[in-house]
């Protein structure tokens, strides 16, 4: 078993051949401890998980459009682009078109749980109001196709490199286009910025439990001031920009 705190101090993990404590492998817990039965738990769910995943993804990703529907007062999507990967069961960008701006919006990422949450954020509260996350980007145009795969790529990062990510992160992506990535934001400050506060008081009111990430196309540029003066700095001027 390799929990996700593995190698640190010189631990690899629990494995059923260990007998001892002077190898990188702790002995098994017993069967009556609440780290077994926690074990138990997430072997479960993974095989929940993987048994009709086409399936369990499509009943999943209903319940979730249909409240983005609703909170975009019933306006259909006008595109839905597959996320293709090897590291997730499958997950998908929803486009819709409201209030004369594109809105980009990931459904899937929120099944899984964000690798080493646990290690940013100590208390079960803070936890579990961060371990899901989906993405949401609002753009005037329409993006291109090439900026489509850069938003393909950031929502995999996480368990392609089993890394955590949250608000004031950046995603530098080489591509010759006018965007280069993104910086993360709060979905509150990014729809305050296109004057949407109404689509971010139903986000919260309609899920609760899921962490919406706003992302902000950046430039080579802004990523330059970035290094230079901070991520905080970099974001608010590029928000002037917008």
């Amino acid at each position: 078993i390799i929990p996700p705190w593995s190698s640190f101090d010189n631990i690899a993990g629990y494995s059923r051949e260990a007998i001892g404590f002077d190898t990188p492998f702790l002995p098994l817990p017993e069967t009556n401890s609440a780290f077994y039965l926690r074990i138990n738990e997430n072997l479960e769910y993974w095989n929940q998980l993987t048994q009709n995943p086409e399936l369990r993804f499509e009943n999943y990703k209903n319940n979730l459009l249909n409240k983005y529907i609703n909170i975009f007062d019933n306006t259909p999507p006008t595109e839905i682009y597959t996320i293709k990967n090897d590291f997730l069961p499958k997950a998908e960008i929803i486009e819709f078109f409201y209030k004369n701006y594109y809105i980009y919006i990931t459904v899937g990422l929120s099944r899984h749980p964000l690798p080493k949450v646990e290690f940013f954020y100590k208390t079960k509260e803070s936890i579990e109001g961060n371990r899901v996350i989906e993405l949401f980007l609002i753009h005037p145009n329409k993006i291109s196709g090439k900026l489509l795969n850069v938003l393909g790529s950031f929502a995999t990062y996480p368990w392609r490199t089993l890394n955590f990510i949250d608000y004031h992160h950046s995603f530098e992506y080489i591509y010759d286009d006018l965007y280069d990535g993104f910086f993360t934001l709060p979905l509150e400050q990014l729809t305050e910025k296109f004057m949407l506060n109404d689509i971010y008081k139903k986000f919260i009111e309609l899920f609760p439990n899921i962490k919406f990430i706003g992302l902000l196309p950046a430039t080579q540029e802004d990523f330059l001031v970035s290094r230079g003066k901070g991520i905080d700095f970099a974001i608010k001027k590029r928000l002037t920009k917008v």
